[in-house]
């Protein structure tokens, strides 16, 4: 299972890389756009999940799974809401 993973890993890995602009010239044509676009397009969604867990509000997520361990902790006692 591990190596699996491993393996998936070094794989995602490599094809992220071979999509930096360092490889321009080293790309088959056919998967030029395709591999830079990924590069991109990972590198988008590394910046914008780092934006997202700035904006998260401790107090409110503490809030939220606080009411959320009661409603289930009712419905499980069989109080019921």
């Amino acid at each position: 299972m591990w190596r699996s993973v491993l393996a998936a890993f070094v794989l995602f890995l490599c094809v992220y890389l071979y999509g930096h602009p360092v490889f321009d010239g080293y790309r088959p044509v056919p998967l030029d756009r395709p591999l830079q676009s990924f590069h991109a397009d990972v590198n988008l969604v590394a910046r914008t999940g780092k934006e997202r867990f700035r904006q998260i509000d401790p107090e409110r997520a503490k809030r939220q799974v606080k009411d959320f361990a009661q409603r289930v902790g009712g419905e499980l006692s069989g109080s019921g809401p």
